[in-house]
């Protein structure tokens, strides 16, 4: 789709869009799900160490 046809009909940007995302998601959710699982333990240790850390540096245990 061109961006002119864009501006000629713009609802049809979004349901063109829409019907790509879907697809899309149906076709990798084998390994979207998975790898979100994984993002989301990622960050949370991450926030657990750098909370450790900054706990370990502070004056009140010292």
């Amino acid at each position: 789709m061109h961006y002119t046809d864009h501006l000629k009909n713009p609802g049809m940007t979004g349901d063109y869009i829409g019907l790509w995302k879907s697809r899309w998601h149906e076709e990798n959710k084998a390994w979207l799900y998975p790898a979100k699982q994984y993002a989301i333990y990622a960050v949370v240790a991450l926030a657990c160490l750098s909370a450790w850390v900054a706990a370990s540096k502070a004056k009140f245990w010292k």
